[in-house]
C-alpha cells in the first residue's frame, strides 16, 4: 500500500515517485522502494476474442498475472474501478511479475490517473476484426449474452473506431487482427506481444 507511509503513517493524496523509482511520502519525505514494471492492457470490441484470450493467456504466459477486469464490476464509478485495478496491479508487480489486464479500457482511461506513476509503461493491444466477422461471431452467442442488432452495431462502431484511431492515441495502441485467426493463434500472438515488451528485469 504505497499511499500510506510506513514511517509516519500518513495517507498521501498525491502520488509522487522519485527519479530512481521510489514512492515518496509527501509528509516526511520517506522513500519506499517501488518496482515499476510495465503493465499490459488487452482491449477490443465484443466478438474480437478478448474472452478466449482471458481464459487461455495465463497458461501461455506464466511469467505474468492475467486478470479479467470485469470480474469486479459492482456498480462503482468507472474511475474508481480503474484506480482500484491499478492499485492491485502495482502491488502484484512488487513480486516481479507484470500484470496483463483484459477488458475494454483505453489509454485515456488510465494515463490521467495518479496511480499511473507506479508503472514504467502501460502497453495497449486492441483486438480487431472485420465487421462482417464480428457480427457473425456475436450472432452465434447464446441469447443471454444479448447480441441484439443494436448491440452488434455498437460493437462494429467501436471496432471501426479502434481501426481508425489506434495509431493516434497517447500512447498508441497496437492492433491485432483476429478475423482469420484460430483462438490458439490469437492467444499465442498476444503472449508474444507481451514478451517483446517485458523489461529484462521482469523476464528474468
Amino acid at each position: 500500500m504505497f499511499r500510506v507511509c510506513e514511517r509516519c503513517g500518513e495517507w498521501n493524496d498525491e502520488i509522487v515517485v522519485s527519479d530512481d523509482g521510489a514512492a515518496v511520502c509527501t509528509y516526511c519525505g520517506h522513500l519506499r522502494p517501488l518496482l515499476r514494471l510495465p503493465l499490459f492492457q488487452i482491449t477490443g470490441a465484443s466478438g474480437t476474442g478478448k474472452t478466449r484470450v482471458g481464459l487461455d493467456l495465463a497458461r501461455a504466459l506464466p511469467e505474468c498475472v492475467v486478470l479479467d477486469q470485469d470480474i469486479t464490476l459492482a456498480g462503482l464509478p468507472w474511475e474508481q474501478h480503474r484506480q482500484n485495478w491499478l492499485r492491485v496491479a502495482a502491488n502484484i508487480h512488487q513480486g516481479n511479475r507484470s500484470v496483463v489486464f483484459v477488458a475494454t479500457q483505453l489509454p485515456e482511461h488510465y494515463e490521467p490517473l495518479p496511480e499511473r506513476a507506479w508503472f514504467s509503461d502501460i502497453h495497449y493491444l486492441a483486438l480487431v476484426c472485420d465487421n462482417a466477422t464480428l457480427a457473425e461471431r456475436l450472432r452465434r452467442r447464446p441469447a443471454w449474452r444479448g447480441a441484439t442488432d443494436e448491440r452488434i452495431n455498437e460493437m462494429q462502431s467501436f471496432n471501426r473506431w479502434l481501426l481508425a484511431n489506434a495509431a493516434s492515441t497517447v500512447p498508441p495502441m497496437t492492433l491485432l487482427d483476429t478475423s482469420d485467426a484460430e483462438p490458439r493463434e490469437t492467444v499465442a500472438a498476444v503472449a508474444a506481444w507481451v514478451r517483446e515488451r517485458l523489461t529484462p528485469h521482469a523476464r528474468s
